[in-house]
C-alpha cells in the first residue's frame, strides 16, 4: 500500500486571510491588534510579514508560504493541474497514456523544471507506484479504462468540415420536403453471431479458470437490418442467412412480420437491399405524395441503380452519412445496437443452461431475438438516440469542440503551390522587353557546346544592353582570335559531330554571339533547364568554312 499521510488537525490559517491582516499591518495597524481581529498566531503573522518583506527585496512575486504544507510533495497543485490537462487531452485524442506511461511524463517533467524527486524515481526513470496511486487519488476525474479500438478512418473521417457538410444537407431535406418525426427513418444492418461473449456468473474464490459454455469457438455470422423512426417506431427486420437458399423455417419464432433472404455471405447484397426496400415501403406506406426519408450509410448495396431507381419512383428520399461517420451520427449504433448485442448475449447465456448439450444455431437466432428486440429498440432508447445525434430535433451543434480533436491529428492546411512573382527581380530576363515574342521563353536555358578535349570549355556570359538584343560569350584570355556567333542566316551549317566536355549558360536572348576558338569541328546544343516553362531545343554542328579566315568562323540560327 502507497504511504498516505492524513491531517491529524484543522490548525492552519488560510493564505488570503494572511494577505488581508499583512494589508492591515501596512495601513497603520500594530502586530498584536491585527492577529486579535483575524483570529492568526502572532508568531505566525511576524513569519509572514519577514519573508514577504524578503521577496519583496529580492523582486520575487506571490505570496509566501508558511503554516502546513503537504509532506513531501513532488508538484505544486499548478503543475498537477497541467498535468491532468494532458492526460485528459490526450485520452480524448484517442492516444491516451497507460498508467506507465503517466509515471513516465511525471519523471520527465519534473527532469525538465529541476524538481527535487526521490531518488527510487532515478532507478526506473519513472515515478513510484504509490505516487501514481496518489495522484489517482486526488484527482477524482481521471480512471483507468479499457479503450474501444477504433480505426484511423474513423477518427481521421469525423471531423467538423464532414459532420457541417451532412447537417447542411440534412436541413435543405427538412426545408424542402417539411418531414415530420414520423417520416424520419434510420436504418442499418449489424451482424450476430451464435458464439456470444459470457457474461458475469458467480464462483469459487481463488479459482483459476471458470469456464462458460459457447456453441462453438468461432461463431457463424446472421446479419439483421433494422429501421426505426423519430417517433419511437421501428418495422419488423430483415434477417439474411449464409445460406444459398432462403426456406420458410429460417425465421420461425421470429418477430411478428419479419422478412427473411439468404446468399453465399449473409451479408447485405444488391438484391437483398432492394427486397428490403419493397418491406419497408410497405411498412412505412410511402409513396410520391407522402415521401419518407431513409438515413443510412453509403455501403455499396445501398447505391445501386435499382435501389436508387426504386426509391425515387416510391417516394423514399435518400441520405446517407459521411463515410466511417455512423458511430456518432446514426442513432441505431448510439442508441440501439449496443444494448441489443448485451441483451442477446444474456439470452444466449439463458439457452445454453435451459438446453445443455445442444448448440445455437442461425436458425435460433430470429427466436432469441424475438425476446429482446422490443426491450433493446424501446421507444426511449430509439428517441435518446435521435436527440443525441442532432438528428431530430435538428441540432447542428450537438457536438462539442473536443468531440473533433481525434480528428486533428491528421489535419492538413489547404495546399499551397508556389508560382513565379511578377515582381520578383530574380526572374527578370535583361535585354529586350517582355512584349518581345523573341524572348518568351524560361527563365534559365543551358548551352551546351561539345569541341576538342584540349579546347578550354570555359566560357562568359554577357548579358545583352538594350539596343543590341544579343548575348556575347567571350572565351579564356589566351585563346586565338575568336569565332563569332551573330544573327541569322540563311546558310544551313554542315552536319558534323564531336564529342567534349559541355558548358551550361543561362540568361538567353533571341541572338547569341559566341566567340571562341575552336580547331575542330565541334556540336552546339540549346535545351530548357528542367521545372521552367517549355521552350524549345536547338541543336546545330559547325565546321570550318572556306569561305572564312582560318581562325575566324561564323555560325547562324
Amino acid at each position: 500500500m502507497p504511504r498516505s499521510r492524513v491531517r491529524s488537525t484543522n490548525r492552519g490559517v488560510p493564505p488570503e486571510d494572511l494577505e488581508r491582516a499583512s494589508r492591515s499591518i501596512e495601513s497603520g495597524l500594530s502586530y498584536r491588534k491585527v492577529a486579535e481581529i483575524f483570529g492568526i498566531p502572532l508568531s505566525t503573522l511576524g513569519r509572514y510579514m519577514r519573508k514577504k518583506g524578503t521577496m519583496a527585496a529580492q523582486g520575487v512575486t506571490g505570496r509566501p508560504s508558511v503554516g502546513y504544507r503537504e509532506c513531501n510533495a513532488v508538484f505544486t497543485v499548478q503543475q498537477e493541474q497541467s498535468l491532468v490537462a494532458y492526460v485528459k487531452k490526450a485520452a480524448a485524442m484517442y492516444y491516451g497514456l497507460p498508467p506507465k506511461e503517466v509515471r513516465k511524463l511525471a519523471f520527465e517533467v519534473a527532469k525538465t523544471y529541476n524538481i527535487k524527486i526521490p531518488d527510487k524515481w532515478n532507478e526506473k526513470s519513472m515515478a513510484s507506484a504509490s505516487w501514481f496511486t496518489n495522484f489517482m487519488k486526488r484527482h477524482h476525474k481521471l480512471s483507468i479504462r479499457r479503450p474501444q479500438a477504433t480505426s484511423l478512418y474513423r477518427q481521421s473521417s469525423f471531423n467538423e468540415t464532414n459532420v457541417n457538410k451532412f447537417f447542411t444537407k440534412l436541413t435543405s431535406v427538412y426545408s424542402k420536403y417539411q418531414f415530420q418525426p414520423q417520416d424520419v427513418w434510420n436504418m442499418d444492418e449489424t451482424g450476430l453471431m451464435t458464439v456470444q461473449k459470457p457474461g458475469h456468473l458467480v464462483a469459487t474464490r481463488g479459482e483459476r479458470r471458470v469456464g462458460s459454455i459457447t456453441s462453438a469457438e468461432r461463431g457463424t455470422l446472421v446479419t439483421m437490418a433494422l429501421a426505426c423512426n423519430a417517433m419511437g417506431n421501428i418495422i419488423p427486420p430483415h434477417f439474411i442467412f449464409p445460406r444459398k437458399r432462403f426456406l420458410p423455417h429460417f425465421v420461425l419464432g421470429g418477430p411478428e412480420g419479419c422478412l427473411g433472404t439468404a446468399n453465399g455471405s449473409g451479408w447485405m447484397q444488391e438484391e437483398d437491399f432492394l427486397t428490403y426496400l419493397r418491406h419497408f415501403v410497405h411498412h412505412t406506406r410511402a409513396s410520391a405524395e407522402k415521401k419518407v426519408l431513409l438515413l443510412l450509410d453509403n455501403h455499396s448495396s445501398h447505391i445501386s441503380t435499382a435501389a436508387i431507381n426504386y426509391c425515387r419512383e416510391n417516394g423514399v428520399v435518400m441520405l446517407s452519412f459521411p463515410p466511417h461517420c455512423t458511430h456518432h451520427l446514426q442513432p441505431l449504433d448510439k442508441a440501439v445496437y449496443g444494448p441489443l448485442k448485451r441483451l442477446l448475449a444474456s439470452e444466449m447465456d439463458q439457452w445454453h443452461r435451459h438446453h445443455p448439450g445442444k448448440t445455437v444455431t442461425i436458425y435460433d437466432m430470429p427466436s432469441l431475438l424475438n425476446t429482446i428486440l422490443l426491450e433493446a429498440a424501446s421507444p426511449r432508447n430509439i428517441l435518446k438516440g435521435f436527440s443525441s445525434t442532432g438528428i431530430w430535433p435538428l441540432n447542428k451543434d450537438i457536438f462539442p469542440a473536443d468531440v473533433f480533436l481525434p480528428a486533428s491529428v491528421t489535419d492538413r492546411p489547404p495546399p499551397v503551390i508556389p508560382g513565379p512573382s511578377h515582381d520578383d527581380p530574380s526572374l527578370s530576363l535583361p535585354g529586350p522587353s517582355n512584349t518581345d515574342p523573341s524572348v518568351m521563353c524560361s527563365a534559365d536555358l543551358s548551352l551546351s557546346i561539345a569541341g576538342p578535349s584540349n579546347a578550354d570549355p570555359s566560357l562568359s556570359l554577357a548579358g545583352p544592353s538594350n539596343a543590341d538584343p544579343s548575348l556575347s560569350l567571350a572565351g579564356p584570355s589566351n585563346a586565338d582570335p575568336s569565332l563569332s556567333l551573330a544573327g541569322p542566316s540563311n546558310a544551313d551549317p554542315p552536319v558534323m559531330r564531336r564529342a567534349d566536355p559541355s558548358l551550361s549558360l543561362a540568361k538567353p536572348s533571341a541572338d547569341l554571339s559566341l566567340s571562341l576558338s575552336p580547331a575542330h569541328p565541334m556540336r552546339i546544343s540549346l535545351s530548357p533547364s528542367l521545372g521552367l516553362l517549355p521552350m524549345c531545343h536547338h541543336s546545330f554542328l559547325t565546321a570550318p568554312s572556306p569561305l572564312c579566315s582560318q581562325n575566324s568562323q561564323t555560325w547562324s540560327w
